[in-house]
């Protein structure tokens, strides 16, 4: 039976019972709903405030962040401990007397957190950095921060921001921006002196708006070791007189590295010293057994520099003086202005040497060597090889009684030098009444070695009185002429003094101004239109 009624049962109570009970607590259970609702409404809306840390108030006394430089603290640094990941932070000028009173930090690593301003800083307070016995070794980036408006008289002391460097010292990042110095001893805006034993590295460094009452050089004053130095730029600076005066360098007693060097409106006039030496980037460099400099990408412009007697003045470098197994390799120059002196060059004003190469690079404006030698590219070339090539000259190049070429100057070659692929447009002169030499685009090649010009012109005049030539003014050194052509209608002199020359041959202008390729010349290096000479 039981079977039977609890099956019968269940039935009844769904069918009859269910039915009434869920009329009945309907209400109810729509009131649970609503409750059930509402309270997980309010834990999500309480959840999202947790965890919404946009709404979250603050703490009745937040702690600051620590800045990244106190500029209120007197007798310290601003911030840091001296490492790599926290170097030393200088943010007011109380920081750089700190720094400069501080000769334990002289071997870390410090920045600029801010401009520093030198105004009315005179030179009892101008705080130097770096001695003799304790030179500046670290590391000092200028977090492309602003030093400027430095205006002192240091009587006759030497003067630089950092007077001594040493061992591998690196700067980057820095500004140097109006910057007035007076002093008769050397003078530079950053380093005066950087100390044999190890490389001094720079790096994004830029100098505006300077100018010294005597000898003095842009950025450095002189290195005893090598130096790298990459994207760097000086503008308007102006150096009256003096000796081993340089854009970016004065003295260089060692290898160099210089990639990426701007030199703008660099002015020297010089009455006074005998003996000077000039260039737009280096002054002047000799001094160790084995040289190396390498010169990549340089572009000098607005460049003014009267030099003296027995002064060697270039573009790029001014003299190159050595004994040594030396090199100096230029690529990619590019120099525009007015160079005079007793050794000049558009480029390189002497260079005695192992080996000279110049490679993609030019000069445009006025050159004038008075008694000495001047030439477009090179002045004066004492080396035992190289090579000038796919590289040009313009404007002009004057010497009174002393030797002048479009391209190169004066040279002694013990071994060979090769001058391809290159041109001169640049009125080559003499203006002596009885003296001098002039070349199309070398004055006189002289040595015992072989020079060697390739696929070259002259497009320009050579004038003067005394022994001159349309590719070569004198030759002493074997000389051969390949594919070698000069305007026979500016001019129209023999090939080299007072002979013809095989291989080099005199064309009229309309004859050099053709689209037709010359014979033996790379259409892949030269550019041949209508009515203009071949183009690099």
């Amino acid at each position: 039976m039981n079977d039977f009624f609890y099956p019968f049962l269940a039935f009844f109570l769904r069918r009859l019972v269910s039915p009434w009970l869920t009329q009945a607590l309907w209400p109810l259970a729509l009131v649970g709903v609503i409750f059930s609702a509402g309270c997980q409404l309010a834990d999500n809306e309480i959840r999202g405030q947790i965890n919404d840390t946009a709404s979250t108030l603050p703490p009745d006394d937040p702690a600051p962040p620590p800045p990244a430089c106190d500029a209120t603290l007197l007798n310290a640094f601003g911030g840091g401990d001296g490492s790599s990941g926290e170097p030393f932070r200088v943010c007011s000028l109380n920081h750089w007397a700190h720094f400069a009173a501080t000769n334990s930090s002289w071997d870390k690593f410090i920045r600029l957190e801010s401009d520093l301003d030198f105004t009315s800083i005179d030179y009892a307070n101008f705080h130097k950095i770096g001695t003799g016995g304790t030179p500046f070794t670290g590391h000092f980036d200028g977090n492309n921060k602003k030093i400027r408006n430095i205006a002192v008289d240091a009587g006759s002391d030497n003067v630089a921001v950092f007077m001594e460097t040493g061992s591998n010292a690196t700067f980057q990042n820095i500004f140097l921006e109006n910057i007035h110095l007076t002093s008769t001893g050397g003078i530079s805006t950053l380093i005066r002196t950087h100390k044999s034993g190890g490389t001094l590295t720079l790096n994004n460094v830029h100098l505006s708006a300077a100018t010294f009452s005597t000898k003095g050089s842009g950025i450095i004053h002189e290195s005893l070791g090598p130096v790298d130095i990459s994207n760097v730029s000086v503008t308007d600076v102006s150096i009256p007189i003096g000796s081993l005066t340089g854009g970016v360098i004065g003295f260089l007693g060692n290898s160099g590295t210089f990639t990426n060097i701007d030199v703008i409106n660099l002015s020297r006039t010089n009455i006074v010293d005998i003996f000077s030496n000039m260039g737009g980037v280096v002054g002047a460099a000799g001094g160790v057994a084995t040289f190396n400099f390498q010169f990549t990408n340089i572009n000098v412009t607005g460049l003014s520099i009267v030099g003296s007697a027995n002064s060697g003045v270039g573009g790029i470098l001014g003299r190159f003086s050595s004994s040594y197994m030396a090199s100096v390799n230029i690529n990619q120059a590019q120099v525009s202005g007015a160079i005079n002196g007793m050794m000049v060059g558009g480029l390189v004003g002497e260079a005695d040497v192992d080996t000279i190469n110049i490679t993609d690079s030019s000069f445009n404006g006025t050159l004038d060597g008075g008694s000495g030698t001047c030439g477009g590219l090179v002045g004066s070339i004492y080396a035992n090889s190289g090579l000038v090539t796919q590289s040009f000259a313009t404007g002009s190049a004057t010497v009174w009684s002393g030797i002048g070429g479009g391209l190169i100057g004066g040279t002694s070659i013990s071994g060979g030098l090769t001058l391809s692929n290159s041109y001169s447009s640049s009125s080559v002169n003499s203006t002596h009444a009885s003296s001098g030499v002039v070349g199309g685009l070398v004055g006189s090649g002289g040595g015992t070695g072989t020079i060697d010009v390739i696929n070259s012109y002259f497009a320009g005049t050579a004038t003067g009185n005394n022994r001159l030539g349309c590719v070569a003014g004198v030759a002493s050194a074997t000389l051969t002429l390949s594919d070698v052509y000069y305007d026979s209608s500016t001019c129209d002199k023999n090939t080299v003094d007072s002979a013809p020359y095989a291989g080099g041959t005199g064309q009229p202008t309309a004859n050099m101004q053709t689209a037709t390729p010359f014979p033996n010349w790379n259409t892949g290096v030269w550019n041949f239109l209508s009515g203009s000479y071949p183009q690099l």
